[in-house]
C-alpha cells in the first residue's frame, strides 16, 4: 500500500500529538475564559482542530476541567472527527498488521 510510504509514521504521530496538545490547551483556556466571562474560543475552532487530529486533547481537556461535558451537541462533531481518524489509522496500519 502506498499510504504509509507517503506519510512517515513519525510524522503522523507528531502531527496528532501537536494537534492534541493544541486541543487540550484550547479546552483549558476556554474554561478559564468562561470563568472570567471573557471572549470565548468558538466551538467551530474546536471542531476544526478535532478534524486536524486534536480530538484526543479536546476529549482529555474537556474531561479534565469538566468543560462542555454536559453539552451533547458539542461532542457529536468531536466524535465524528475521532471516527474519521480511526478509519484513517486502520487504513494506514492495516497493511503493516497483515504483513507482519
Amino acid at each position: 500500500m502506498i499510504l504509509p510510504n507517503l506519510i512517515p509514521e513519525r510524522t503522523l504521530l507528531e502531527w496528532l500529538g501537536a494537534w492534541s496538545v493544541l486541543g487540550w490547551a484550547g479546552m483549558l483556556a476556554d474554561k478559564l475564559l468562561a470563568k472570567l466571562g471573557a471572549y470565548r474560543i468558538s466551538e467551530r475552532s474546536f471542531f476544526i482542530a478535532a478534524l486536524f487530529g486534536g480530538f484526543p486533547g479536546i476529549i482529555v481537556g474537556g474531561l479534565m476541567v469538566r468543560h462542555k461535558t454536559s453539552k451533547g451537541e458539542f461532542w457529536v462533531p468531536i466524535g465524528f472527527a475521532a471516527a474519521l481518524w480511526a478509519a484513517f489509522l486502520v487504513v494506514y496500519y492495516l497493511p503493516r498488521l497483515v504483513n507482519f
